[in-house]
């Protein structure tokens, strides 16, 4: 094919043409076909660089109106002379602008700061300096020593912590979150034109548009290009036109990885996650052998997600140990196991081939990609983040005012390049992964591990780690009550949580309750479902095996408003009846009933038992209670001696007595029940099964115990050295009067 200078010149001036031509003088694509891949891609660069220019042009001045061409003192919080040094401006006063050694910050001087979050960030007088010497024609002999990442004031740093610090250091990043006593904008982060005016959208579309043919002419013409196909499909994204993106990367012909990854980008928004997911699984499959030169082993972009402490623990693994902690970490980071692919995964997949299109070229509409100019933080940002939701710019005036102190003649790689911007998020954002036990001992695991949303919203307190945009909004269910009987090839589990959608707003249609479980990634499955209606219990019930695993209770929801609620937690159940040793023994949890009144009888039929069972461990000491507990293993008929201890756990004044219908005795720390069984006056049931299976029963009284946490237990014995025991935690709440 033809590669001469003129054949070149030829295409790129058609290609250009055709970007600066009106839309409806656009039915015939550039015919010009270019050997030369680079060239190729040089000419696509200058299209894509002009557009980028334009668009830029058109935020910054909404920018600057939005902003109203801020004024750099105000900024500072104190008068910026042309000198080399900042003095106070007795007409304005600090205080009232803000003191940055105090910490009384505007929201401009904060986002001045976070601006500033560079390496050898200058001072205002350093940069003061900068300016003299380029306005006098001077330039300094060597640059201001180098100065620590910040400078503590009262434990509090008077800039925003580094947050990312790439290495080598060629500058950081602090993102924040949007003000608080500012309104929020749309986010950017959804879509890229929601960062202009509504007026110049239409235009800028328009433009995108003479873009878009340009692309989809090169890649016709060179269909194996997944370079091409990827700009494709970024600005196909960019103009929110799915068909268009999903057509550019079904066009992508290569078979390797990244053309399956812009497959799974531009699945994104689609209602199959779990097709998505596949997508992206089957990508990184086919990606090429990381060269592994450290102990990164290839996992860096996802082990950035983590703290630097559950960082330092995994990369001391080997290569396999690490992919099997970060396989954990990825299964337990699904928000909802009841929905069908994974979303954060998603989102990280997704993070990282947005970040690879729009750094085809040093800078993109807004942020600079190049290596020397910030580029690897930039990147980083979006890998652990996500886009901002709104970029906050300074305006020219602060830009130029860095610019005189780069032209001292520093090392250009450690400061990034104009525009300098701050980076912000909305705070309703949804962190997911949880913390570093859960990924090393997963069968541990509770709640706990994961704080779902930032505990504050100030832009001083950046959180957490990582996080994403979840859309619908995610809540923890109270653990409620929940219990394990044996059988003889399986272990019934049951689990009860009074009223979960009390928070919720009012349906009047029932939502659907699913319980799921796994032992690990690619093993989770339905456990059991049930409908569940404002006001109710949720019950579940499911036969496990006798192994470790984690279960997720979830109720999904229905219509916007409404909030996704979980449990996610770990349970080992016992061995089954056939999987107990010979003369071996046992005892299920002491399991609370909620009864309707003192006078009916206490159930011990496994169905009133799980009809009745209290929904939380909470209890109101003149509440009817029973408890049901079975035995394992005490042959039916034996004579057993049975203790049920109630001990104060809380360091608060111990129970003084309980009242019941058995006999009482205690100490000053504890209460205690002694009886034996078999007693015609208690209720007993047995369970037909391999090993012997005694359920009883009995009604207690919680009325003389003062409030506190208690541990309940059982212990059951059979002559001096045959004996079982279990207990559990409640708490006990006298009534206001």
């Amino acid at each position: 094919m033809p590669s001469s200078l003129s054949q070149l010149a030829c295409a790129t001036a058609l290609l250009i043409a055709a970007f600066t031509t009106e839309p409806s003088h656009l039915r015939s694509a550039p015919t010009a076909v270019l050997a030369d891949t680079a060239a190729v891609h040089k000419t696509l660069r200058g299209a894509i660089n002009s557009f980028q220019d334009k668009w830029r042009g058109k935020w910054q001045s909404a920018e600057i109106k939005r902003h109203k061409n801020i004024n750099l003192k105000d900024i500072r919080g104190y008068y910026v002379g042309t000198g080399a040094s900042a003095a106070e401006d007795p007409g304005k006063g600090v205080p009232a602008l803000g003191d940055r050694d105090q910490m009384n910050l505007t929201t401009d001087l904060r986002r001045y700061l976070e601006i500033l979050c560079y390496v050898n960030t200058p001072k205002d007088e350093e940069i003061e300096a900068g300016k003299a010497a380029a306005l006098s024609g001077k330039r300094l002999l060597k640059s201001p020593p180098p100065r620590p990442l910040s400078t503590q004031t009262h434990g509090i740093s008077w800039a925003t912590p580094r947050q990312i610090v790439p290495r080598p250091n060629t500058g950081g990043i602090c993102p924040s979150w949007l003000p608080p006593d500012e309104n929020i904008p749309l986010d950017e982060g959804e879509a890229i034109d929601l960062a202009l005016p509504i007026k110049e959208r239409a235009g800028i579309r328009a433009q995108r548009a003479k873009l878009l043919i340009i692309l989809d002419s090169a890649q016709k013409q060179n269909p194996d290009d997944g370079w091409i196909a990827g700009q494709r499909v970024r600005f196909a994204f960019d103009q929110r036109d799915d068909k268009q993106v999903a057509a550019a990367a079904s066009d992508c012909r290569a078979n390797d990885s990244w053309c399956i990854s812009l497959k799974g980008f531009a699945m994104q928004h689609s209602d199959d996650l779990l097709a998505t997911e596949k997508m992206f699984r089957q990508a990184e499959a086919m990606a090429p052998a990381a060269n592994v030169k450290d102990s990164l082993c290839g996992n860096q972009e996802t082990l950035m997600l983590l703290d630097h402490d559950d960082k330092d623990d995994i990369v001391k693994k080997t290569c396999a140990e690490q992919r099997d902690i970060l396989d954990t970490m990825w299964w337990l980071a699904d928000p909802l196991w009841a929905v069908p692919g994974n979303e954060r995964y998603i989102a990280h997949e997704v993070r990282k081939v947005h970040a690879t299109l729009r750094a085809i070229t040093d800078r993109d509409e807004r942020y600079r990609w190049g290596a020397d100019f910030g580029g690897k933080a930039m990147r980083e940002l979006v890998v652990r983040y996500g886009w901002p939701g709104y970029t906050y710019w300074a305006g020219r005036q602060f830009d130029e005012e860095l610019n005189k102190y780069r032209e001292w003649g520093i090392d250009m790689n450690l400061y990034p390049a104009p525009p300098y911007t701050a980076k912000e998020y909305s705070a309703d954002r949804t962190a997911l992964i949880p913390k570093g036990k859960a990924l090393f001992d997963p069968f541990s695991v509770t709640d706990d591990a994961w704080r779902l949303y930032a505990p504050t919203t100030t832009m001083d307190d950046w959180w957490p780690l990582e996080h994403m945009y979840y859309p619908t909004h995610l809540s923890t269910m109270v653990a409620g009550q929940d219990v394990m009987w044996r059988r003889d090839t399986s272990i019934t589990y049951q689990l009860a949580i009074d009223d979960p959608l009390r928070a919720q707003p009012t349906t009047t249609k029932p939502l659907n309750a699913v319980l799921t479980g796994g032992d690990g990634p690619g093993t989770t499955r339905k456990l059991a479902q049930s409908p569940i209606a404002s006001g109710f219990t949720l019950r579940l019930a499911a036969d496990l095996r006798s192994a470790p695993l984690i279960m997720s209770a979830e109720i999904l929801p229905t219509t916007e408003g409404q909030s996704a609620l979980r449990r996610r937690y770990a349970v080992r159940p016992p061995a089954t009846l056939r999987e107990m040793k010979a003369g071996e023994v046992a005892l299920s949890q002491p399991l609370f009933l909620r009864l309707p009144n003192r006078t009916m009888t206490v159930p011990v039929d496994q169905a009133n038992v799980q009809r009745y069972m209290a929904g939380d461990l909470t209890f109101y000491s003149d509440e009817p209670i029973a408890l049901y507990w079975e035995s394992y293993g005490f042959a039916v008929g034996d004579t057993v001696d049975l203790e049920l201890k109630f001990k104060r756990d809380d360091d608060l004044n111990a129970a003084q007595r309980l009242l019941g219908t058995v006999g009482v005795g205690g100490n000053r720390d504890s209460v205690s029940i002694k009886w034996s069984e078999p007693d015609p006056r208690h209720a007993a049931v047995i369970v037909t099964a391999s090993k012997p299976v005694v359920g009883r029963a009995l009604s207690v009284d919680f009325s003389a115990l003062q409030s506190g946490t208690y541990l309940v237990s059982m212990e059951m014995r059979k002559g001096t050295t045959i004996r079982a025991r279990s207990e559990r935690r409640i708490v006990v709440k006298k009534r206001s009067s």
